[in-house]
């Protein structure tokens, strides 16, 4: 009876021991996804950034473009027609 008491005592020791573990590692589960959201939202945050960025530096080509030596300015104004002139082209075909 006594060795199956110590056997019962080890048995309990160790399930306990088990649970313990069991539940610090749930905390640590919890605090990873939870650093897992934050960092989601932080990437979200500079993906909007480079976002705004991109278009930013879509308008700032466009006004060098605009503000660039004359040879450069007509070559510019010769895209745009040209654009103008395929939308024209566009909008008949729709007609």
């Amino acid at each position: 009876m006594n060795e199956l008491s110590v056997k019962l005592n080890s048995i309990s020791k160790k399930v306990n021991l088990l649970l313990e573990t069991h539940i610090k590692i749930q905390q640590i589960n919890q605090n990873l996804e939870s650093e897992i959201q934050r960092l989601h939202q932080i990437i979200e945050q500079h993906q909007q950034k480079i976002n705004e960025l991109e278009e930013n530096n879509k308008f700032l080509r466009l006004a060098k473009g605009i503000s660039a030596a004359p040879e450069e300015r007509q070559q510019l104004k010769d895209k745009i027609e040209q654009y103008i002139q395929d939308i024209d082209k566009c909008l008949a075909a729709l007609k």
